[in-house]
């Protein structure tokens, strides 16, 4: 499953001093507000499916969803990918990409590297890597596409299922 998530809350502390004068003259009350620093960030609840069949020489897979956040101070954003996954078999995000033809076509240029790509493999796995540098601030919902995909580049790999979990988290700069 690949979701991540947060409730979102405005937490608002409210300080109350000052002096309150007798029966005449005037009243003051001293008034501090702060509010919390807020990140939060969330994911399809729905799993995506990758079929590779062997279409390509790639033998690659893409399906397109889209991660929302919300934060009130700059935050940046990453992915780690837990599960199993072979030597053979190359798991991509392409973050801020919604066109699958377009994912496919960077495996197609570089199987094992394709541009604008985050890669996990056998040899990374667990990884954290940077999704989003600097989200800036957003007091409002931010909707980004991404674009999952997997290939095992130059083989028809025998059937087979591997699950894989992708954990997004989202932190305060």
């Amino acid at each position: 499953m690949n979701k991540f998530a947060a409730s979102i809350a405005a937490l608002v502390t409210v300080g109350f001093a000052g002096q309150v004068m007798a029966a005449s003259g005037t009243a003051s009350v001293g008034v501090n507000i702060e509010v919390a620093e807020e990140v939060s960030i969330w994911a399809s609840a729905t799993p995506i499916t990758l079929i590779m069949n062997g279409a390509n020489a790639e033998n690659s897979a893409a399906a397109a969803s889209v991660i929302n956040y919300i934060n009130n101070v700059e935050a940046n954003i990453t992915a780690a990918v837990s599960g199993d996954l072979s030597a053979d078999y190359n798991f991509f995000l392409f973050p801020g990409v919604s066109d699958t033809v377009a994912a496919t076509a960077a495996m197609a240029s570089n199987a094992n590297a394709p541009a604008g790509a985050l890669k996990w493999s056998a040899a990374n796995p667990g990884q954290s890597q940077e999704v989003v540098a600097n989200t800036g601030v957003n007091q409002s919902v931010e909707v980004m596409p991404i674009t999952y995909a997997a290939n095992a580049p130059n083989i028809l790999p025998l059937p087979d299922t591997f699950s894989l979990t992708v954990l997004y988290t989202i932190t305060s700069l």
